[in-house]
């Protein structure tokens, strides 16, 4: 890749942030700095124009471009228009002279890694500059992360794209600035105190304050039966395998302290089906034995849909008791000390307050492309209150953020025959509240654009630092959507295998579950995911297929304070960050995209 065409794929990046050397990598100011100048940016450009400005204004108040003034002092690109556009013109007189015989290269190969690592360290410094050190929604931290993507759009000449706010309400439960985190510590039979910030992946409902209460387990938390000698005050074990709110009422109704769950198995239409990939001995896919036309054949994992669990947790966001969703191992534990008859006693203790607070999706779509055939793509830009949220997942946001900036930089934009909307979501980790609240909106206020939606595609954790490519499996999608689904999938594993052999990634087909495009799949629409796995441990086959450290989580610092710009793999986020691009391409260039999705029209009244 020469030099020039580096230069015209990097990011603008906010006046005096940061800078480029001589390799093309991009240098921030550091997180530590309070008066960094990427604070004084937004303070100083992005928040007069746009932020003062009530959210639900920013589709009339934005503009490609920032105002005339603030463009000439942050970016001197238009000073010299005149001299671009002789130069274009004489590049357009060449290119009709002279035949051009260089192959068109795909976009994902465009996606410059370092362009994705330059919005991550903004995002780290975002967090570690914000008052609660992170960028939950509720928080300064995601209104700041809903800046940067803003202004990144604003500030690249080249994005014709208008950045719309879609701002809805929120119920949250804040610790309380004074209180403690959450403690969770077994007093009976004996003494053990748990890491809180490693057991508990995130908690619905209100306050817990359990003091030496009495842990009993449950089999079926949906029966009533199970919950009639349930102690007072006490704190329930369970698995989760029932609907979610049915369990919270019973155990409201039984007067439990607090809920502890995790999820081994996940419903599904009333179906239990297993979370974990199945054991399948197949071939291992490899760049030189695994051809596009064998992978459409090969299905390691089988069954239904791995669970609506995002819109299970949506449900319970004010649930009617406290509730944490916890390690499997933790839970395993407990499970394993009362079914050898122990008494288990546990304090479970965290306190706050219910506020409700205003949360933005940002959506951004090209002019180009024809609106029935519009491909989403998206990933949720919030993290958890624990820690800054790098791989989960400013790592998805981060990389759907420069695909759109590649897409117009390299002026691919102006060869898509399907519109692009590009997604950041908001309050994925409330449950998918973001994607949710955009779908049901459409599905409210114009069945026609929601049905317009030909396909959706996911990124949600792709820099796992354990961790390795994972697709959903496309068989595993709901039977009206499930063709165009394995078209996706087939298409990932493709691109994957044909594209990116070089760096000999080999992946993982799992059910789908667990993000945003879980939502799409309920709505009855083809999607695509990319991740790189979570707090699951790396077995032995891991080690061997992937290279995993067995024994350890594919991301250690899942919803933990260490998440941060060094627990980020950045060799696997260009791996998926140009499969993304490819399939982004692919998509949006595809004359008969409804008819390879199998996925028609539908008439709408």
């Amino acid at each position: 890749m020469s030099s020039s065409h580096e230069e015209s794929t990097r990011p603008l990046l906010p006046a005096g942030a940061g800078h480029y050397d001589d390799d093309g990598h991009s240098t921030l100011v550091p997180p530590s700095g309070a008066t960094s100048s990427l604070s004084s940016f937004y303070e100083g450009t992005l928040r007069p124009y746009l932020v003062d400005a009530p959210r639900d204004l920013y589709l009339t108040h934005v503009h490609p471009r920032l105002p005339h003034t603030l463009r000439d002092e942050h970016n001197p690109a238009p000073r010299r228009w005149l001299a671009a556009a002789l130069l274009f013109l004489l590049g357009f007189v060449l290119g009709l002279a002279l035949p051009n015989t260089s192959p068109v290269p795909p976009l994902g190969s465009l996606v410059d890694p370092a362009a994705v690592h330059a919005h991550l360290s903004a995002l780290d410094a975002i967090a570690h500059n914000s008052p609660a050190g992170n960028r939950a929604v509720g928080y300064e931290g995601y209104d700041r992360s809903v800046d940067h993507v803003v202004a990144a759009i604003l500030a690249d000449n080249s994005v014709t794209c208008v950045p719309t706010i879609q701002a809805f309400d929120v119920p949250l439960f804040v610790r309380k600035p004074a209180a403690p985190a959450i403690v969770l510590k077994q007093t009976a039979p004996f003494l053990l105190e748990f890491d809180s910030a490693v057991e508990v992946i995130y908690h619905v409902g209100g306050a817990a304050r359990v003091t030496n209460g009495i842990v009993q387990l449950l089999k079926n938390p949906c029966s009533s039966d199970e919950w009639l000698w349930f102690p007072k005050g006490g704190v329930a074990v369970f698995w989760y395998r029932c609907p979610l709110d049915v369990a919270l009422k019973l155990a409201k109704s039984a007067n439990a302290g607090a809920v502890l769950l995790a999820w081994r198995k996940v419903p599904v239409n009333g179906a239990a089906v297993a979370t974990a990939a199945a054991a399948v001995d197949l071939p291992e896919p490899s760049c030189s034995t695994l051809s596009a036309a064998t992978l459409r054949s090969v299905s390691p994992i089988g069954g239904a849909v791995a669970g609506l669990l995002q819109a299970e947790a949506a449900k319970s966001i004010q649930a009617p008791v406290a509730t944490f969703f916890v390690q499997e191992n933790f839970l395993a534990l407990l499970e394993a000390q009362l079914e050898s008859g122990a008494k288990v006693r546990l304090d479970a203790v965290y306190d706050g307050e219910w506020k409700v607070a205003q949360v933005s999706n940002v959506l951004c779509d090209t002019l180009e492309g024809e609106a029935n055939n519009t491909v989403v793509i998206g990933a949720h830009l919030d993290g958890v209150p624990f820690g800054p949220g790098i791989d989960d997942n400013g790592s998805g946001s981060s990389t759907v953020l420069t695909i759109l900036q590649t897409l117009y930089q390299s002026g691919y934009h102006r060869r898509l025959k399907n519109r692009v909307r590009f997604a950041f979501w908001a309050a994925e980790e409330l449950g998918g509240l973001g994607s949710e609240f955009y779908l049901a909106n459409l599905t409210e206020t114009s069945s026609t654009e929601l049905n317009q939606i030909a396909a959706a595609i996911n990124l949600d954790m792709v820099g796992a630092p354990n961790g390795w490519p994972r697709f959903g499996n496309g068989t595993t999608a709901p039977e009206a959507i499930r063709a165009g689904s394995e078209a996706l999938s087939s298409l990932q594993q493709s691109l994957i295998v044909e594209v990116h052999c070089t760096e000999q990634r080999q992946f993982a087909l799992e059910p789908f579950g667990g993000s945003d495009h879980v939502l799409f799949l309920a709505y009855g629409i083809p999607a695509a995911s990319f991740a790189t796995g979570a707090g699951n441990v790396a077995t032995a086959q891991d080690r061997l297929r992937f290279g995993a450290v067995e024994n350890a989580a594919a991301d250690p610092c899942y919803h933990k304070a260490c998440d941060g710009i060094a627990n980020v793999d950045m060799e696997l986020v260009k791996t998926m960050a140009r499969t993304a691009g490819d399939l982004l391409q692919a998509l949006g260039e595809m004359k008969n995209l409804r008819e390879v999705l199998e996925f028609p029209l539908k008439d709408v009244q």
